[in-house]
């Protein structure tokens, strides 16, 4: 009996391992299971969609509010650990180039309102961030893994799509490719 405890507790340990390293769920294409129509992602090249977003300080912002700038959406969760892990990364990253025009926008998915806020609150989140009240953002966005990083250009077309944890290291020889 101990023995299988023990395979039922490694393997528990192991899929849980694959999760915080990997996202908090899988990436590429999914069959939607409503109408057994696949869905592709987004891709690099494309135009980004525009969405509206209502920011935990009450502002409402479209992402076309930010034509010709560079913009960088992250698709989070507060109860995603790649999400808490990649956090202060992007809080960095923000600071270093902020005063260069690049727009942060961070969307909770997933979430409650006081959770994502307590979120923004714990890692000391000074950009845009919002919650995806109704799931259309993310359902747009084709979001099915999280957490999911876009870098946008001054044309509004993606450079650069990452899912799980980003790093400031990767975030920023990205963001200088659009600059």
């Amino acid at each position: 009996m101990n023995g299988r405890i023990s395979l039922i507790l490694f393997l528990f340990g192991f899929v849980s391992l694959f999760v915080l390293l990997f996202g908090c769920d899988s990436d590429g294409v999914e069959e939607k299971k409503t109408t057994g129509i696949r869905a592709t992602l987004l891709n690099e090249g494309e135009r980004a969609p525009d969405f509206k977003l209502r920011t935990f300080d009450g502002q409402e912002v479209n992402l076309s509010d930010f034509a010709g700038k560079p913009v960088v959406i992250n698709f989070w969760a507060s109860w995603c650990g790649p999400c808490r892990k990649e956090a202060e990364d992007l809080e960095r990253t923000y600071s270093t180039f902020k005063n260069a025009g690049v727009v942060f926008i961070g969307i909770a998915v997933q979430d409650t309102e006081e959770k994502a806020r307590e979120f923004v609150k714990e890692f000391n989140l000074t950009y845009l961030n919002g919650l995806d009240e109704t799931g259309d953002i993310a359902e747009t966005y084709k979001i099915y893994g999280i957490p999911k990083t876009f870098v946008v250009d001054k044309s509004g077309r993606f450079t650069f799509i990452h899912t799980g944890a980003i790093t400031e290291k990767l975030l920023t020889r990205e963001l200088n490719k659009v600059l």
